[in-house]
């Protein structure tokens, strides 16, 4: 308040003030290094994935699908909003930290064996996306992220209500154990693969529109960082389609899985 002078702290009363420039660029970075970790910014991510792992299916859910992408919000709807041209000066770290993101999660998640971890670490790689077109200031690439943010808060929280279904039936989450489950639970292995198939952006999914509007953005002006991010899309691919080929189309244990049974109407209602 003695820095600028007013004793409105309402948001639009923030974005009317006339802050410097030298007030913006120097703290701007607060808060989208603290927004930032709310929304899994690398290096600030690694609260996330073990997170995930941690908590119930529940919190998982909301964490993922709410949590994360309020950490998002926050560097959009107040950091650009109140601090425009701190935003404009800070946007190539954030979105090279953003890219980041995308590769590391993407690499990360295919070398996961637990499906928690597969999905946290690629909440930390989509998020990415997020940050990758907030960081282009472009508007078709903003609107790109925020599409993306609803669009992996709805696929992330459906991931995680159907590992936890197949956790409570299975008490596994290991991947190598969990093979041709789809024989037993034909339901869970639909709402699975809709989930799966909006992660690797297929075509038809609203992730394939929310990353085609970021890409097309970020080619604009860093256009090898918009390839980066097509890579980690094609990564994506590999470790999503794997997970589902090997837990609902691999070969079934008979054995160990003879008793099992599917989601309830009550789970997927």
């Amino acid at each position: 308040r003695e820095i600028t002078n007013i004793a409105d702290f309402s948001m639009a009363g923030l974005a009317q003030v006339d802050y410097s420039r030298e007030f913006q660029n120097l703290y701007y970075p607060f808060l989208m290094v603290g927004f930032g970790i709310l929304a899994g910014l690398w290096p600030f991510h690694t609260w996330s994935p073990d997170g995930h792992v941690a908590a119930p299916t529940a919190v998982s859910m909301l964490h993922a699908g709410v949590l994360m992408k309020l950490g998002a919000f926050g560097i959009l709807a107040v950091g650009m909003v109140i601090l425009p041209e701190g935003a404009a000066f800070w946007a190539p770290v954030l979105i090279g930290l953003g890219t980041v993101n995308v590769l590391y999660g993407a690499i990360s998640a295919l070398g996961q064996k637990d499906l928690k971890y597969v999905i946290g670490y690629s909440s930390v790689s989509h998020m990415g996306y997020v940050l990758m077109g907030l960081g282009t200031l472009d508007v078709l690439a903003v609107n790109g992220a925020v599409l993306q943010m609803f669009s992996h808060g709805i696929m992330t929280a459906l991931f995680f209500a159907m590992v936890g279904i197949i956790y409570q039936r299975t008490h596994s989450r290991d991947i190598t154990i969990l093979e041709g489950l789809g024989k037993r639970m034909g339901i869970t292995g639909v709402f699975l693969a809709v989930a799966g198939l909006t992660s690797l952006g297929l075509p038809g999914f609203s992730s394939f529109v929310a990353e085609l509007l970021v890409f097309i953005g970020t080619y604009r002006t860093y256009p090898i960082l918009a390839i980066l991010g097509v890579i980690g899309a094609a990564i994506t691919a590999v470790y999503i389609l794997r997970l589902l080929g090997k837990v609902f189309f691999g070969p079934i244990d008979e054995g160990r899985w003879r008793d099992l049974t599917d989601a309830t109407r009550q789970e997927t209602s």
